[in-house]
């Protein structure tokens, strides 16, 4: 969260003179442009490379808990027309798709278990499928969340789970602790 604020302060030393053109690469400096409400910014011409289609607005405070935040999903082409975003490389994660796949293969599958981690893509992951559950009832999911669970942790909920039960990955690197985990998967 606290991207919001540097970009902000990058941003604002050009408000007199603003840049030409600005390429954005990654979700975190991404997710934090879109936060900016500042009219000079919206107006800055930019390119995004290495981000999703869908993103969240970063609280405007730095005092949040972040196990407990539960961000409005939000599309870049639909939700941010007053931005002039002039060209990109994004990835869209097709979650109806991905949902629809699990049940052609394992049509007995009785529950889902997302699991995602305790970074900003885990974050707009989870909320992705979060916005898209409320209008697709006929499925169970449980949610393992990185922000609130330690590696440990994530391997007992795994090891839990009932035989007809499938695991969607969205992203996991970084368990509740911050640290980074990759390795240990």
């Amino acid at each position: 969260h606290f991207w919001r604020y540097r970009i902000g302060d990058i941003l604002s030393e050009y408000e007199s003179n603003p840049p030409s053109l600005l390429i954005l690469l990654g979700q975190e400096a991404w997710s934090s442009f879109l936060s900016m409400d500042k009219p000079f910014i919206k107006q800055i011409p930019v390119i995004c490379a290495m981000v999703s289609s869908k993103t969240v607005i970063l609280p405007e405070s730095s005092c949040f808990d972040i196990a407990e935040w539960m961000p409005e999903p939000k599309d870049v082409i639909d939700d941010f027309r007053d931005f002039n975003i002039i060209s990109g490389f994004v990835y869209d994660y097709s979650v109806k798709q991905n949902l629809n796949l699990i049940k052609y293969l394992y049509p007995q599958t009785n529950s889902i278990h997302f699991l995602s981690d305790n970074s900003l893509g885990g974050i707009i992951m989870q909320s992705t499928l979060r916005g898209f559950l409320q209008n697709y009832n006929d499925l169970k999911v449980n949610f393992i969340d990185g922000r609130e669970l330690s590696f440990i942790d994530v391997i007992g909920n795994v090891r839990s789970m009932e035989k007809d039960d499938c695991i969607l990955v969205g992203t996991w690197k970084f368990d509740k602790s911050g640290d980074y985990i990759f390795n240990n998967a």
